[in-house]
């Protein structure tokens, strides 16, 4: 399957005026308690069912809902771990310590690159 031009994509989201909730719906779960400090979980499905869900679709949601200045986090568990049982996509936001260690990873990446 070719790749669709931008412009035949319904999906916008570097528009500022693409309303994202005519497709998707997402949630802000209550903050956890975590090792990382608190973690926020946002949950996003289609309406129509579909499973894909682009990046840039989730990174504009995940702005438009927890702030563009936020981490967010997908996580790929082990197999005999994962939950398959709904099509939806799970982000972690995290404050204090999740945020804090990406910088720290991603300074001694851009320390080893140099």
């Amino acid at each position: 399957m070719e790749p669709q031009p931008r412009s035949a994509n319904t999906d916008q989201p570097d528009d500022t005026d693409w309303d994202w909730s005519q497709t998707y719906s997402a949630q802000v779960v209550q903050s956890y308690s975590s090792l990382f400090g608190f973690v926020d979980h946002l949950k996003v499905r289609r309406h129509d069912g579909q499973d894909v869900i682009a990046w840039d679709v989730l990174q504009r949601i995940k702005d438009d809902l927890l702030g563009s200045d936020m981490l967010a986090v997908e996580f790929y568990p082990p197999q005999e771990e994962v939950v398959n049982d709904v099509n939806r996509r799970h982000l972690w936001a995290g404050h204090l310590g999740l945020v804090e260690y990406y910088r720290e990873i991603s300074l001694r990446r851009r320390e080893q690159d140099r």
